[in-house]
């Protein structure tokens, strides 16, 4: 294996909800086995900057001023915006502070990052670039625990971050992982990447060619024979002779997914672009597809 990431620093947005303890408890098995040291980062909901224009149009309303015109704003009001904004506070170093403590208690040495009316992303992603992080640990947040998609915070970080992305939904362990491939030099990376990180976890590990159905229609042996060939170059990558590969036909997004669920597959990895022009595993199409609706964690490597 030519390729082996680094594990050093560990970046774990936390907003005290059960996704953000997932995240904490998977970062917490990769740490110990890479001796990485963590950050936790939580940002104060930039809500507290809407309070406070929307307060301000109310003066302005109520005075009969024309909007954006200077208008003093009660004792009263700003007593209010105070108290909401240290709450708002206190809630976000209290979080902080127990992720920290459980972090210690798991032997793990971990450092805290408050930051203010700034939208989540934003943060988590400015924090990963002047951090120099080697990866981040996503859990689903709290406003996106009621459905099958993810929200927006979690998108724009798997989206735009600079580092690879672990989208947590399952907590405590990695025993199976399932690394999707197609032979680019994306899927490459994220093949190394996967191979690694199984390895030094004692997780199994099965690699997956997907042949898109609409290819497979025309010559389904010849199109099989090709998989086979691309999965022979993933043993060649990872110098190992008795890889377990698996090939099959379909749509790749649903079929990653129905795999991953079938097999009770802990984690899927995938590249963030795939083969040729048409980048089947462009993230938008097949990446952005199984990270909204798979129930395994995901690993998007760049």
């Amino acid at each position: 294996m030519r390729f082996k990431p680094i594990l050093e620093r560990i970046l774990v947005p936390i907003d005290g909800t059960s996704g953000s303890l997932a995240a904490m408890q998977l970062a917490t098995l990769i740490a110990k086995v890479f001796k990485s040291k963590v950050t936790v980062i939580h940002a104060i909901s930039n809500e507290l900057t809407s309070l406070e224009y929307q307060y301000a149009s109310l003066i302005t309303e109520g005075s009969g001023a024309p909007f954006g015109s200077p208008s003093p704003i009660p004792a009263e009001l700003i007593k209010v915006y105070n108290e909401i904004e240290n709450s708002f506070y206190r809630k976000g170093e209290e979080i902080l502070r127990q992720a920290v403590a459980f972090f210690k208690e798991q032997g793990i040495a971990a450092d805290e990052k408050l930051v203010e009316h700034v939208e989540p992303a934003t943060a988590i992603m400015k924090q990963a670039l002047e951090g120099i992080y080697d990866l981040i640990v996503i859990g689903r947040r709290g406003d996106e625990e009621k459905g099958p998609h993810l929200g927006s915070t979690t998108v724009k970080v798997a989206h735009h971050a600079e580092i690879p992305v672990l989208i947590v939904r399952q907590s405590g362990k990695i025993s199976n992982v399932l690394i999707a491939f197609d032979g680019s030099q994306n899927a490459e990376r994220a093949l190394q990447y996967g191979a690694y990180l199984a390895k030094n976890i004692r997780a199994k590990m099965t690699v997956l060619y997907v042949c898109h159905s609409e290819l497979s229609r025309l010559r389904p042996e010849q199109v099989r024979e090709a998989g086979n060939h691309i999965l022979s170059r993933a043993s060649e990558i990872l110098e190992e002779t008795n890889l377990d590969q698996r090939v099959e036909l379909g749509n790749p997004a649903e079929t990653i997914i129905h795999v991953a669920q079938q097999g009770e597959y802990d984690l899927i990895v995938l590249g963030s672009k795939g083969h040729g022009a048409v980048e089947r595993f462009l993230l938008g199409s097949v990446s952005e597809h199984v990270i909204h609706y798979a129930d395994s964690s995901v690993l998007l490597v760049r």
